[in-house]
Formats: structure tokens, sequence, C-alpha cells
């Protein structure tokens, strides 16, 4: 019985031991709680939780079990379908959903819990961001989101978008610079469901004020104009008053629309003889996978598509390098958008069709927390784990390093901005109006546009790049458009002399009214002649006389020194007067 006893004894502390290592293990366990604030409707936008909730939860998934036992990822989707209709009311109510999610959970839960926010909304930066150095927290933007004006020690909001707007805007910039293009009219389709393009337009504004305020003069002129797509006839007639506007103030446009609404400024640009070469249209593609009617194409299949390719011509197109594009297509990236698809219909019975899932988003949330995950179990080992409740701590792990993945890779620069390269494309009228890259980024070089090949051939007109302001002026104002015009010259010469006898005559006028202002002024003054007594002739000649005689006396006294007083000289004078 002995032997059987300590065979149960020794059974029942190797159960004490595991159990314990059991327990132990699992309050080692980190506990990562993940905020999603966001709105299920997709016909808001991109970002909505309808295109990227699963790939969200996807993420979470691998991470649990590639951490098992290290950390505990749990994810919370916080949304308020009554409040929020856009992106700009998911902004405004950011706040309030991110403080409610904070607080409540801080109750339910220990202080030992990583919080972090990972959402696809533009959240309210500025306001969210003080909150969050407060509590420790850091954040991840999947999606297009705007740059927070509060100013920290590490940035706390990271930008992991494939449309990141600040370097889009940027590039814009860089663009305009390279060609001294300074006078731009901006026109942004408020209509447009991607709400990227307003917010871009509001990246691009702020960009150009940056500029001139640092500058302290104006370097760039900027025209804004809002159009808003809907309704065909409508969207036509603000066409046409925008490219009339734009005809008598710039020479280069920006256009931030979908593209079906760019093919149709362009061909009403067409109609007005604005796609000559004199003019040019610069635009955005956002997502090279999406809508069809959202691609930039001159290609529709209907009349006018040999209009449109003469059109295209005029456009200049910001777009990812082909590289990035052709991952976004490769089979592991298709099979995760399957797989989103799939759980979106069972999840928030949302259908999405192939061609209608954003891509690049739902990479994006999915690189996210694979990314996240990765920096909170480096810095665990490097920095131990109290780090991982330090949010300024966390975020500079993330800074100016490069995330290699099979979905895509992740470049994070020192403003926690991720950075792709882009390229400026054209449709060669010689290679059957085909994008041709013309000016490209290089990481390497820290973004900087380079140009590619020559553009000057297949540009319409035969002046590569186009002034930034005709000779002639914008209006043809200018003196110089008068030469070789014989009519102008004998308008604006008759105009001239007009102005001269118009001059005179009001110079005329005004010194008659001063001299007629200064006689009535002087109404008691008399003429000096009314004061002079007549005199007789005879009289007068004495005088004459004797002023001559006076006169010869002082010449010769000057050489004789003769005494001229007073006395001698009345008498003299006496003299003469007697004789008479």
């Amino acid at each position: 019985m002995k032997p059987c006893n300590e065979f149960v004894a020794r059974l029942i502390l190797v159960l004490f031991f595991f159990i314990r290592m059991l327990v132990t293990g699992r309050e080692n366990v980190i506990r990562v709680d993940i905020a999603c604030p966001g709105y299920i409707n997709i016909s808001i936008a991109q970002s909505a939780l309808g295109y990227n909730g699963p790939a969200f939860e996807a993420a979470v998934a691998e991470s649990n079990m590639r951490y098992a036992g290290v950390f505990n990822f749990t994810l919370s989707f916080l949304t308020d379908d009554r409040r929020i209709r856009d992106g700009f009311d998911f902004t405004a109510e950011s706040l309030e959903l991110i403080t409610s999610w904070y607080y409540k959970r801080h109750e339910d839960l220990s202080d030992k819990v990583v919080r972090v926010i990972i959402t696809p909304g533009s959240i309210d930066g500025s306001n969210v961001q003080q909150l969050m150095a407060n509590w420790g927290t850091m954040a991840i933007l999947t999606s297009a989101s705007t740059k927070s004006n509060y100013k920290l020690p590490a940035p706390l909001i990271l930008g992991f978008s494939f449309t990141t707007l600040g370097p889009i805007a940027v590039t814009f910039i860089d663009i305009l610079r390279m060609f001294n293009w300074t006078t731009v009219f901006l026109v942004t389709d408020y209509g447009a469901s991607e709400g990227v393009f307003a917010y871009l337009a509001v990246e691009f504004i702020q960009a150009v004020a940056d500029i001139n305020a640092d500058a302290k003069r104006k370097l760039f002129t900027l025209h804004q104009r809002r159009v808003t797509s809907g309704k065909p006839v409508p969207f036509q007639a603000q066409l046409i008053d925008v490219l009339t506007e734009f005809q008598s103030t710039s020479r280069v446009m920006i256009f931030l629309g979908r593209g079906e609404f760019l093919r149709q400024l362009l061909l009403t640009a067409h109609r007005l003889n604005m796609t000559t070469g004199d003019y040019v249209y610069l635009a955005y593609e956002p997502t090279p996978v999406l809508r069809a009617e959202a691609n930039v194409t001159w290609q529709k299949g209907d009349g006018d598509d040999v209009t449109a390719q003469d059109a295209f011509r005029s456009l200049l197109l910001v777009h990812l390098h082909d590289s990035e594009r052709q991952r976004l297509q490769s089979p592991k990236v298709t099979a995760l958008a399957e797989w989103v698809r799939q759980r979106s219909r069972e999840e928030f019975n949302v259908t999405v069709s192939a061609n209608q899932t954003p891509v690049p988003g739902v990479i994006s949330a999915y690189r996210s927390v694979e990314i996240f995950a990765q920096v909170l179990n480096e810095s665990r080992h490097r920095h131990g784990t109290a780090s991982l409740y330090d949010g300024f701590t966390l975020s500079r792990a993330f800074l100016n390093r490069s995330f290699p993945g099979d979905l895509s890779d992740v470049f994070i620069d020192q403003s926690g901005t991720r950075r792709v390269e882009y390229v400026l494309v054209y449709f060669d009228a010689y290679r059957n109006h085909r994008r041709q890259v013309f000016l490209r980024q290089v990481k390497g070089e820290n973004f900087t546009m380079h140009i590619v090949e020559k553009i000057a051939d297949s540009w319409p007109g035969s002046q590569w790049p186009p002034r930034n302001e005709p000779l002639c002026g914008y209006r043809n104002e200018k003196p110089t458009c008068l030469k070789g015009n014989s009519f102008l010259q004998i308008v604006s010469l008759a105009t001239a002399a007009a102005v001269v006898v118009l001059c005179v005559i009001c110079l005329a006028v005004h010194r008659w009214m001063q001299a007629m202002r200064l006689l009535h002024l002087l109404w008691w003054s008399l003429d000096l002649s009314l004061l002079v007594i007549e005199e007789r002739r005879p009289l007068r000649r004495v005088q004459s006389i004797i002023q001559r005689v006076g006169t010869f006396a002082r010449c010769l006294g000057s050489r004789v020194e003769l005494d001229h007083s007073a006395t001698r000289f009345a008498l003299m004078v006496q003299k003469s007067n007697s004789g008479y």
C-alpha cells in the first residue's frame, strides 16, 4: 500500500504543478484590447467596416495563434449608425465613441491591459490625440486621414493607408514646382461617394497655405471651386462654368473626383477647345481595383471614345507605382479579399462584389494588426513588459523602418506616415493611348520625383511644359497681344488719346474751379488800379523824366561819389519841375 500511496502523492504533486503552471501562464498572458471605431454602411466610403471589418478579425485571430501564451488580442467595433451618415459625421463623433470605450473598458478590466485604437476611419486627430497622450495609448489609421494639429514628443497616431493624404498632397506640390506652375485651379467633387477626394483637397489647401506662410510671400496662387456630381445635366452645366472660369484665371487644373467624372470634364474641355496643349489637367486615381467607374480611363465603349482619346492627351495622372498595383492582384491578396467578402455577408449582411472590394484598404487593415502584434513582441523582448503600456515608446518603434510581408511591404517614415512610391503617367497617342510613366518617386532618395522618359513628343501643341501664364495674360490683357492687330492698335491709340484729352480737360476745369474759389474767398479785395488817381499826361511825362534823371544821377554818383542825400535830390527835382 505504501508504494501506491507514494505514487498517488507524486501524481497529486505533478497535477498541482501543472495546474499552477497553467494558472501562472494565464496570468502572464498580456491582454491587448483593440478598439475599432467606424461605420458599417459601405455606401459612405471605402473605409466602411462592411468592407474592412472582417480583415481586422482575421488578423486578430492569426495574431492570437502566432503569439499564443504571450498575448491575448480582443477586438471591439465601435459604431453608431443613427448619428453617422458620412465620413464627416464619423470624424465629429469619433471623440465620443473612443472616450466611451476607454472609460467603460477601464472599469471592466484591470489596469494591466494594453489599449490601442486601430480604425479605418478618419478620427478627430487633434482632440483624440490629446486624450491619448494622457492615457498612454496610440492609434493606427488604415484609411485616408488628416494630419493632427497637436504636437507631441512622438506621433501617437500612425497612418498605414495606401492613400495617406499628406504624401499625396506633397506629390502634387513637387510636380507643380518641377514645371514652375504657380497658379493652380483646384476643382473638388463633393458629390462622390469616395470621401478621400474631399479630405485630399483639405490637405492640399493646407500644404499650399503652409508653403506661402513659410516663405512669407505668395509662392502659389490657388483658386478653389467645388462641384457636385449626381444628375448628369446639372453636373454638365457646372463643368462649363468651371472651365470658363479656369480659362480666365489659370492654365493648370487639379481635378479631384472619380474617373467617370474626370472623363466628362475632359470631354467638355475638348468641346471648348481647351485640350490643345495650353492647359494641363492633373488628377489622382486612389485605387486601381475598385468600381469600374472610379478608375480613370478614356475607353467606355460609347460614341465619345475617339474624342476622349484626344482629350486625355492633356491629362497627367498620379497613382501607385506598378509594382504596388501588381501586388494588389497577387493570389494571396485575392484569397484574403474573397474571405473578407464572405465574412461581410455572414457578419454584416453586406454583399460586396469582386470589383467593389477596396483591396488596398483590406490589406492595410490586416497588416496594421499584424505589424502591431510584431512590434509589441519586439518591445517586450527589448524594453520589457512595462514598455507595452506606454504609447510613446510603442509608436517610436514603428518609425523610419520597413515591415516586409506577403501581402504588402510597409514603410513608415519619421513622421509616422506610410509612404509608397507614386508615379505620374500620361496617355501616349503614339502607343495606342496607353499609360506611360513620365515621373517616378524613388524611395531611396526620400521619394524624390525623377523623369523616366520624355513627354514632349506626345503632348498636344508645340510646347512642353505649358506656360504657367500665357504671354498675353489669362485674359489677353497684356500689351504684347496688341502687336500685329491694327484694329486693336487703333482702338488702343484712340482710347489713349481720349484719356489724354480727358485728363487735359479735367486739369483745366480743376484750375478754373480753383481760381473761382480763390476769387470767391477774396471778394473784399480791391484791384490796385482802383486805388490810383488818374493823372494828367504832362505830369506823367515829368515823372518819367525825373525817374530817368534819377537813374542817371545814381550811375554818375557811383563814379564821382556825389552826395545823393535825400535833401539835395529833392531840391533838384523841384528845380526841374519849376521849368515847366
